[in-house]
């Protein structure tokens, strides 16, 4: 209210109109610059790219203050990079009539540009441009505004009592650079610089910011000057921005060009070249990645490093560890011959011989477990008990095709394997007694020799229905194994 009374008292107009004047400001400026009751301000949504504005889609609430005197309004803004303006934007209410101006302003009150909106619709937001775009600095504030001859406008009050941000834009928090949401009361409008509570007037800059920065590589792989690189390592680039046309070229030193194919991971930006074959060992490379272009146009500037492969890989494999143990004897006739190597090898190569007193081969089935490095040779049949048994493994490569010196080894089996039970297949309880309560049965026993113990029996009766499990338990309680027995016949002697 004292913004638009000041206004007033400094007008050259004869004082018998001032006064009269002064007395409707206080009618007026209410309508003027008040919002309507409960109205806050509207967030505003990042823009996606340039030209830009600070409301890209905000719809002001209220939609119409003012009154019939000549008026033009204005926001603050800076820009956080060099650029253009191109024009000015305003929400207009239905009943906004009248020729209106787009004007952009310095902080010093010089006007840098003037345009007429012309073809504006009803209402919602309009937009002219400027003749010529005009060149704005970073970091520094101009004035954007337009003129309402008829007085009226969208209003939101305290809504610059913090910065509003979208994109490269900032309209300024109120007393960043003096008070933001400016006006001033005139016919024809002029420099707004006057402020009442931080009101936004819903005028707008359009801002254009041309991508003329290169796309530039952010990481690479391997990186410059890495030694020990595997042989078939794929080399990429790692991009600020996405990019089309890369361009690679992998070269050794005093070589030809390798051959490879181009790939491009637009998630994560990384432009991949993979070589055709695994490159030369102990080898140094060169890598030149160039032509890359950005959406505008922007062409990278050429990257290029040099990394050396690892060297030659000329030792072979070895046995770590094997069983049964060299001169091992009383070994079990259906064990199998396991050897670990010291590094992975190929399973196809991997040879072994295992050969009783006769010299005969042994048949047998062979595999290789590739995570444990383990190498594993079953014997078809049973071995002979109390035998001598020699072993050869030999062949095994690496992965660089090193082969492993021959390993030999022997060992003797020991007695035949016996199965033993406390009770025949003949025998048979003489009735069958219990109830419906679950219970576990057990009998203790003892062997005259170490084994195994390989399983449960149980007898069935015909009524002796429902899931049965057989455990093996120690004197103390400690349950050594467990298993359910399954494809139970109707009676009789059930084993698992």
């Amino acid at each position: 209210m004292l913004a638009r009374q000041h206004r007033l008292d400094s007008d050259s107009a004869p004082w018998g109109r001032v006064v009269a004047l002064a007395l409707v400001a206080l009618a007026l400026v209410v309508g003027q610059l008040a919002p309507a009751p409960g109205v806050t301000p509207t967030a505003e949504a990042a823009p996606t790219g340039c030209p830009c504005s600070v409301f890209p889609a905000s719809t002001p609430s209220p939609v119409t203050q003012g009154s019939g005197a000549a008026v033009e309004l204005g926001m603050k803004f800076r820009t956080s990079v060099a650029g253009t303006v191109t024009g000015v934007r305003f929400y207009k209410s239905g009943a906004t009539t009248g020729t209106h101006l787009g004007r952009l302003y310095t902080s010093s009150g010089t006007r840098l540009a003037e345009a007429s909106f012309t073809n504006e619709t009803a209402s919602g937001w309009q937009q002219v441009s400027f003749s010529s775009p005009v060149q704005v600095s970073a970091n520094t504030t101009y004035v954007v505004s337009f003129y309402a001859p008829d007085g009226r406008y969208s209003a939101t009050l305290d809504y610059f009592a913090s910065q509003r941000v979208s994109g490269p834009l900032t309209a300024l928090a109120n007393g960043v650079d003096g008070g933001n949401g400016v006006y001033r009361y005139a016919a024809g409008g002029g420099f707004p610089n006057s402020t009442f509570r931080a009101a936004n007037y819903w005028v707008d800059v359009v801002f254009d910011h041309p991508d003329t920065s290169p796309p530039a590589v952010t990481s690479r792989v391997p990186a410059p000057d890495a030694t020990g690189v595997a042989t078939t390592t794929a080399v990429s680039a790692t991009f600020d921005e996405a990019v089309t046309g890369a361009v690679w070229q992998l070269v050794p030193q005093g070589g030809q060009p390798v051959t490879g194919t181009t790939a491009w991971d637009a998630g994560a930006r990384v432009s991949r070249f993979t070589p055709s074959q695994p490159l030369a060992a102990g080898t140094r490379y060169t890598a030149t990645l160039s032509g890359a272009k950005d959406a505008a146009g922007n062409t990278m500037t050429t990257a290029t490093w040099s990394f050396t492969t690892a060297a030659p890989d000329t030792t072979a494999p070895t046995v770590t560890g094997f069983s049964p143990a060299n001169n091992a004897t009383g070994v079990t006739v259906t064990s199998p011959l396991t050897a670990t190597f010291s590094e992975p090898v190929s399973a196809a190569t991997i040879g072994w011989s295992l050969r009783g007193p006769s010299g005969s081969p042994v048949a047998g089935t062979a595999a290789y477990d590739a995570a444990t490095r383990t190498a594993r040779f079953t014997p078809t049949s049973a071995l002979t008990p109390q035998t001598a048994y020699s072993v050869t493994l030999s062949g095994a490569a690496d992965l660089a095709g090193n082969v492993m010196a021959p390993v030999s080894w022997g060992f003797t089996t020991g007695e035949a394997t016996a199965v033993a039970t406390i009770w025949p297949a003949s025998a048979a309880p003489g009735s069958a007694v219990g109830s419906s309560a679950a219970v576990e049965l057990g009998v203790k026993f003892r062997a005259d020799r170490d084994g195994v113990v390989t399983g449960v029996r149980f007898y069935k009766a015909s009524a002796n229905t429902g899931t049965h499990v057989g455990r093996l338990w120690s004197r103390t309680g400690t349950k050594l194994a467990e298993a359910t027995f399954t494809n139970e016949s109707g009676s009789g002697w059930q084993q698992v």
